[in-house]
């Protein structure tokens, strides 16, 4: 009976034993399942900054081409308005030199009409 309890004993031992071997494995395969899991979700969060900086970038690629077409679009209005000034500008000295040679035709017509008399 001493022979069958030691036995017994022993084997309830190596049972324990097993099963903490086993709990062991089961947790050092937890562990690095959980490594491997936050392995991939630091690679996914690089990954969604990498797509956020680049939509940052072309967002402001598009915002400078917008200023840089509104810039030019502003010098060209800027150009015409210029430009009309200056044909206004033309066409009033035209007109003003038209003025004065009506007046000097009629100056000189009013002379030749008092030089008949």
């Amino acid at each position: 009976a001493r022979l069958q309890q030691v036995m017994h004993t022993s084997q309830s031992e190596a049972l324990v034993q097993q099963q903490q071997r086993e709990e062991e494995e089961v947790q050092k395969v937890l562990a690095d399942s959980m490594q491997v899991y936050e392995e991939e979700l630091r690679l996914e969060r690089a990954v969604l900054a990498g797509e956020a900086r680049k939509h940052s970038l072309h967002a402001a690629a598009v915002r400078k081409q917008q200023e840089e077409e509104y810039a030019a679009a502003l010098a060209q209005d800027e150009e015409h308005a210029r430009a009309r000034e200056q044909e206004r500008a033309r066409a009033h000295a035209a007109a003003e030199e038209l003025l004065l040679l009506a007046r000097e035709e009629e100056v000189a017509a009013v002379e030749v009409a008092l030089q008949r008399e």
